[in-house]
Order: structure tokens, then sequence, then C-alpha cells
């Protein structure tokens, strides 16, 4: 549309200034066009919130930071249900089409092939745009559908996105395709008892929960939940899959009256179970080395006869055994960035390999955690009562330990405070350390 020149009286008396001004502003007017530009979101200090609504007026996305004059990054926050709990995942696309997700207090750069067309995706938010009083609304047209829809997908491969009018974003977790997990269990089982000379206990205690889950399942046995779910409440953490302690999964399985999301939600935890335990009986396999160690301690002329015996890992085991785990790790197949049921144990879940690291997966090393659950699952004792003079049998990654040894007052409770050696000891294949102490009578 041209713009038309009204028509305005001149003074006598002006200046060259003032009549330049003139001049380029009656000349503009038959050389400007006005052309439809993206609507302009006031400056508030901060970037506005823009909503994005399906066409029934559901709102399905939040823009925290987008301004269409600027290349400013964007910053979408998307609702998600049909899990336990609602999750409220946040895409950052950047103006060089980089971006990162952040979920669960979790910031994910994504391992994909995917990267967003800033400009385009910008056009299309501000395009949407229309001003409700102090709020900004936009309608979400099908190609914004489509893209949040991608990224959720290429977030968490586990879920099936489905966009539902008048509900939005839902998540339907993907069922395992089969039940071959009480087969694998039982093989590891007889592998365990028939093989292996010492067991890891915490090992062994996760193979027996999640036993008794694949039978529930592949029995028809659904009445026996209510059981199952009081042995997780009464267990130690760590004496379970890592799967299972997982609050919104406990949730989904234990505390619904759908029983179809409850067994769909208790096979994918299995599934992650069985994947688990056929790492940890990988690496103990190979990392792990059989042997015994002795204590014989004079103390004068009443020599303590039991002793608590404590043993502390030191670098080296820590770098072989996660040189061993790398080693299995090649094998695994990818799984995602992120996985909805695991948002209590993420760090540890990428470190087993449940969900890809969408980076490097953390060093043992520098990571206590990591490395304290690893070693705690593919030993068998660290802590435990010898008698003097006898010999212990254990299975422990190679490497050198420290050791710690305590008198016990009684037969049950060590004393910390009564400290009788401690030292280095080398830990190798069929190893026979022997710790010895030998102190003359006064």
């Amino acid at each position: 549309m041209k713009l038309s020149c009204l028509p305005f009286k001149t003074s006598s008396i002006f200046n060259l200034t003032a009549s330049l001004l003139l001049l380029s502003l009656s000349l503009s007017c038959y050389r400007v066009s006005l052309l439809p530009q993206p609507p302009m979101l006031p400056r508030q200090g901060s970037f506005p919130t823009v909503r994005f609504a399906d066409e029934h007026g559901v709102v399905v996305a939040r823009a925290a930071e987008l301004s269409c004059d600027t290349l400013s990054p964007l910053r979408l926050q998307i609702k998600l249900y049909g899990l336990p709990q609602v999750l409220t995942p946040s895409f950052v696309v950047r103006a060089d089409n980089t971006w990162h997700v952040e979920i669960d207090a979790l910031v994910l750069t994504s391992a994909h092939d995917l990267r967003p067309d800033y400009l385009q995706l910008r056009r299309t938010l501000c395009r949407a745009i229309a001003p409700r009083g102090r709020l900004f609304y936009g309608t979400a047209d099908r190609e914004l559908l489509s893209t949040l829809a991608s990224w959720l997908q290429v977030l968490s491969p586990p879920c099936h996105i489905k966009f539902r009018p008048t509900h939005g974003f839902h998540c339907e977790l993907r069922a395992p395709a089969s039940q071959p997990e009480r087969e694998t269990l039982a093989r590891i089982k007889r592998r365990m008892v028939n093989t292996w000379q010492r067991q890891p206990y915490l090992l062994t205690r996760r193979l027996a929960v999640a036993i008794d889950l694949a039978h529930i399942l592949t029995d028809g046995e659904a009445q026996h939940f209510t059981r199952f779910c009081h042995i997780l409440r009464n267990s130690f953490v760590r004496e379970l899959p890592l799967s299972f302690t997982s609050k919104r999964w406990q949730l989904s399985v234990c505390d619904t009256r759908d029983e179809e999301a409850r067994l769909k939600h208790a096979a994918l935890g299995l599934e992650l179970a069985v994947r688990e335990i056929t790492l940890f009986k990988q690496l103990f396999e190979r990392a792990s080395h059989r042997g015994n160690v002795a204590v014989r301690i004079s103390a004068g002329e009443r020599p303590g006869k039991r002793f608590w015996l404590e043993l502390m890992p030191e670098k080296d085991v820590i770098s072989g055994v996660e040189q061993s785990y790398q080693t299995i790790l090649e094998t695994r197949a990818p799984s995602g960035c992120w996985h909805p049921l695991l948002i209590d144990s993420m760090p540890l879940a990428r470190a087993i390999g449940l969900v890809d690291a969408c980076g490097n997966y953390p060093s043992f090393v520098t990571d206590a955690q990591v490395a304290d659950y690893f070693i705690d699952s593919i030993t068998s004792e660290m802590v435990f009562a010898i008698s003097n003079g006898r010999t212990k049998f254990l299975r422990l990654p190679s490497g050198n330990y420290r050791y710690r040894i305590s008198h016990m007052p009684n037969y049950y409770l060590p004393s910390s405070t009564t400290e009788v050696a401690h030292g280095n000891l080398q830990w190798q294949k069929h190893s026979r350390p022997l710790i010895s102490r030998w102190q003359p009578s006064p």
C-alpha cells in the first residue's frame, strides 16, 4: 500500500535544515511501501512469556525466550502427559542451529543428527502470536506441532509421542515386544550357582527380586503385586535393580488402578533390570578374581581371637573396572538420552548404559557414586569378620586395596576405636595375601 502525502503549509521564514527535512519526507511518501512485518513484542525488561495453544485452546507449549526482532535464543517448554507425573521439558535453540534439552534438572545435548531451522522456527512462532491483554497467545499450527513432536521423540525413544486434540502431547511407553527376561534371568542364576565360587551379594539380591517380578508377569499372577511392592519398600536401595528404585516407576506399578499401565510399566522396568544384571554379570566374570586372604596377628599375651576387616579399593582397581566396562559397553545398542522412568537415578542410569550419555560417560575415578555402585555390584565381601589365624575366600577386582583391622568386643559388633593394624595389599588372580603383625609381650 502506498503512502499518500498530506498537504502542509510552509512559513516564509525557515532555515536550510528544516527545508531539507520536509523535502525528504515528501519524497519518502511516494517511495516507501508498507510490507507485512512480524509482530514486535514489547520490551519488559526480560523476554515475555508466549503461550501456544491448539485449535481447542489447550496450551501445548510455552516460549519463555522469544523476541521477534532479534536473534535471541528460543526456549520452548512443552507439557508432556501420560506418566504419573506431568513432565515439562524445555528445548533451547540458538541462532547457530545448536540446541539442548533441559528436563528433570538435567541438561542434555542431543547426540542425534537433528538440526532445527532456527529462522524458519522463529518465523513460525512470531507469525502465530496475537496479543490478548497483557498475555500473548499463539495458535500452534501443524508445522509447529510436528516440530515439537519430533523433538520429544528424539528426547526419549522409549516414548511413542502422540498429540491428542484437547489433551496435548502424550508419552505412551512402548511395551516390550516379547518376554525373554525370565529365561535370561534363569540362565544367569544357573551360571551363578554352578560356576561362580563366590557370589556378590548385591547382584544376587537384585537377580532374586527381578526373577520374582518375571514370574508375576509371565504367570499372570497380578494379585502378587502387593507382595512384590512390599518387598520393594522394605529393601535397601542397593539391593534393588536401578529401575526398581525409581519413585516414578514404583508409582506406576504399585500405586495405580490402571492394570494395563501397571503391566506395561512393570515389563519396562524388568527389561531395564535385565540389562543391568546382564552387564554386571559380564563385568563380574571379566574384572574380578578369586583368592584367599589370611590374618595372623599377635598382640602380646592375650591376642584377639576375632577381628573386623575393611577393604578399600585404590584408584587402580577403579580404573581396571572402568576399562573392562568400556569394552562391554561397545557392544550395547544406544537407547536414547533420557528415560522418563529413571529420573531418580539418571547419572547412574547413564553410567550403566540404560540410557545414552549424549556425550562422554562419567568417569569412575572422578565420580565416587558411580565407582561405588560398580565396585559394590561385582565384589563379594569388602567388610567382614575374620578369626585370627584363619583364611577368608573372596572374589575381588584386581588391584591395590587399603585395609584396616579392628578388634571385635563381642561376636557381632566391630569397634572402630580399637584399630589393630592397617596397610595395603595387592589382589590378583588366585591371590593369597597374608596380613600379619607381631607385637612381643611387654
